[in-house]
C-alpha cells in the first residue's frame, strides 16, 4: 500500500473503490509519486460492510474478536453518552474478553475522550483523554481536552510504551 487513507475517510462507503478491489490501479501511477505499477500493488477495497447506523457495539463485536496480529486501537470521541447503557456494558466486556487474549506483540489499546460522568455533558470542563491497554487492562490519563481534542493538555506523567 503506498501510504494509507485518512481516518476522516474510513468510515464512508466506498462502492467504486469496493467494485475495483483487488485490480491494477486504473490511472497513471507517476501522478502519485510512482515510476511503475510494481510498486502500488492492486486497489484495496473495505474490509467490512458500511452501515450507517448505531448499534456499533454489535459492529465490534462482529470485527474485534478476529482482529490481525500486531496493535489493535479501538477509539471514540464525545459519542458514549449516545450509546444506550446496555450496549456500553457489551463493548466494556467485549473490550475486556479480546484484551484477556493480547499478547505483549498484539496489544490491544481502548482510546476515549468522554464527558466524566455522571454529568456526560459538556459544561466547560475538559474531558479525560483515557487509554485502556492490554495485556493487562491498567487505565491512564494521557491527558484533558475540550470536546472533539481541541486544547489538549498532556498529563505530566510520560507516556513511555515498553519497547
Amino acid at each position: 500500500m503506498n501510504g494509507g487513507p485518512s481516518q476522516m475517510d474510513l468510515f464512508d462507503p466506498k462502492p467504486k473503490l469496493n467494485h475495483m478491489d483487488g485490480k491494477p490501479f486504473p490511472g497513471n501511477v507517476e501522478e502519485i509519486g510512482n515510476q511503475s505499477t510494481t510498486a502500488i500493488g492492486v486497489m484495496l477495497g473495505g474490509r467490512y460492510p458500511f452501515a450507517q447506523h448505531a448499534h456499533s457495539g454489535h459492529w465490534l463485536a462482529d470485527v474485534l474478536p478476529d482482529r490481525p496480529d500486531g496493535l489493535t486501537v479501538v477509539s471514540h470521541s464525545v459519542v458514549w453518552r449516545y450509546v444506550p447503557t446496555d450496549e456500553q456494558d457489551a463493548v466494556i466486556r467485549l473490550l475486556d474478553d479480546v484484551g484477556g487474549s493480547a499478547t505483549a506483540s498484539s496489544p490491544l489499546v481502548w482510546l476515549r475522550l468522554e464527558p466524566r460522568p455522571p454529568a456526560m455533558v459538556y459544561d466547560g470542563t475538559p474531558y479525560p483523554l483515557l487509554a485502556t491497554t492490554w495485556p493487562g487492562g491498567e487505565t491512564v490519563e494521557l491527558g484533558v481536552a475540550q470536546a472533539h481534542g481541541q486544547d489538549l493538555r498532556w498529563s505530566p506523567r510520560p507516556f513511555v510504551p515498553d519497547s
